[in-house]
């Protein structure tokens, strides 16, 4: 059984993974504080049961690299529960986890078909993060997810001082690809709505072992719960 936030764009499912020589004290701790629940184990593996690491890019991930815990977070820039996640319940995060050298938070794209602007926007984040700004755009989109329009895009890229011209020959080209990439991930896991969440123990700062998932706009307590359960496994 996944656990499931109080807010969520479409049913999506999400089947974690991590090494199964960890099951047993994963479990156990889990147990022991409440959450065995948001353990699961994928029961169509491409191999004994094991999904392989995820790996991430350095351009949309946010903490020390060298953090024990990473949360992988699937998110839409149109859908209001990641809007609700995104202005809630991540500032507590970072301050009391990110900034304090606990967790690697990690976004990737997953726009809905049912936000046809959603795209657009998340091309703008993924082109904003290959000028080292991801984070300073994503802010500003989910301040204004209503501003999805070219001109809009380039009037958020400007105030976040991207340089232009490189910011609008990446939304052309590759930022497009980088945000379909993501989706890709995200539908092989299984996911098939927002916000989705993996967490996980760190692999070297580029690649996570998964181990539980939380599905939808949970609050700040589950989060802190799960994190807190990873972090004495490690």
């Amino acid at each position: 059984m996944i656990r499931r936030g109080p807010g969520h764009h479409r049913s999506d499912r999400l089947v974690p993974n991590r090494k199964a020589a960890d099951t047993g004290e994963v479990k156990n701790v889990l147990s022991r504080v409440g959450l065995v629940g948001v353990l699961a184990i994928t029961a169509c593996a491409p191999e004994a049961g094991k999904f392989p690491p995820l790996s991430f890019p350095g351009a949309t991930a946010m903490g020390a690299a060298s953090a024990p815990v990473v949360v992988m977070e699937f998110s839409d820039f149109h859908c209001p529960f990641c809007r609700r996640h995104a202005t809630t319940v991540l500032p507590r995060l970072k301050r009391d986890y990110v900034e304090t050298g606990k967790v690697l938070y990690v976004f990737r794209h997953f726009p809905l078909d049912s936000h046809p602007d959603a795209p657009a926007a998340g091309a703008a984040a993924a082109c904003a993060g290959r000028q080292g700004k991801f984070w300073e755009m994503h802010d500003r989109l989910f301040a204004t997810p209503s501003r999805a329009m070219a001109a809009d895009i380039a009037s958020e890229a400007h105030a976040s001082g991207l340089d232009l011209a490189q910011f609008r020959a990446c939304v052309d080209q590759d930022g497009p690809g980088d945000v379909r990439a993501d989706t890709a991930l995200g539908q092989k896991l299984g996911i098939s709505g927002t916000p989705a969440f993996v967490l996980g123990t760190n692999n070297g700062g580029n690649s996570m072992a998964p181990v539980s998932s939380i599905s939808g706009a949970d609050t700040y307590e589950t989060f802190a719960k799960a994190i807190d359960a990873l972090l004495t496994v490690k």
